[in-house]
């Protein structure tokens, strides 16, 4: 688990150096339409119904990358990959106790939609929408069970956020992100365990570079 993690947040930050080196060295105009954007923050995952037990998390983190090319005018499109982690708090309302740790993590593959009000300052709003799938691991670490398997599928993210401008090329802000997971499905031993749908409110600040 550690090591899939591990390879996971390592492979965000080299789409996010890549794609920086990439767009600084290039002088084309496209080039100059695009944008990197990552962003770190809290991520709240509402509770919900895993293997017919009622499961709480605790507050947990969300990282994230995008890059982006606005194809006209305020709108723009992106392609947002990431990781939020959460560890589980209570189960069916009794806390889990320390030999406990249990965890799910999530890795969105979201192609966003996003559209830029025009201002004429350096304050920047702005709203998205987006669809794609989500990865999701759930870890088991209890007495006598460590185990940990993944399922992936259908996602779908709302976000809106306000962004100061201290040039034309960097940007930073603060966001609010709705993610949202259909029902999940992991094969733990010879059974399966079943989610019902995952939803996840973030609260995020970023930085952006406008090639």
């Amino acid at each position: 688990m550690k090591k899939t993690v591990r390879n996971t947040l390592i492979g965000v930050g080299l789409l996010a150096g890549s794609l920086t080196a990439y767009g600084q060295g290039g002088e084309s105009e496209a080039l100059r339409q695009m944008y990197v954007n990552v962003n770190a923050g809290g991520a709240f995952l509402t509770g919900t119904d895993i293997g017919n037990r009622d499961v709480d998390f605790n507050l947990g983190l969300r990282l994230d990358a995008a890059v982006g090319y606005r194809i006209q005018g305020p709108w723009s499109v992106e392609f947002e990959t990431g990781w939020v982690w959460n560890s589980v708090d209570k189960v069916n309302g009794t806390s889990v106790p320390g030999s406990v740790d249990d965890n799910l993590y999530q890795i969105p593959f979201l192609v966003n939609g996003v559209y830029h009000f025009e201002t004429g300052n350096q304050w920047k709003p702005y709203v998205g929408a987006g669809i794609g799938g989500i990865l999701a691991i759930l870890s088991v670490d209890e007495p006598g069970i460590e185990d940990d398997d993944s399922s992936f599928a259908f996602s779908a993210q709302f976000k809106g956020g306000l962004a100061y401008a201290f040039d034309e090329h960097m940007l930073v802000d603060f966001s609010y992100k709705l993610m949202y997971s259909s029902d999940q499905e992991w094969e733990f031993g010879p059974g399966k365990i079943k989610s019902d749908s995952l939803i996840t409110h973030c609260f995020l600040a970023s930085f952006t570079y406008n090639f």
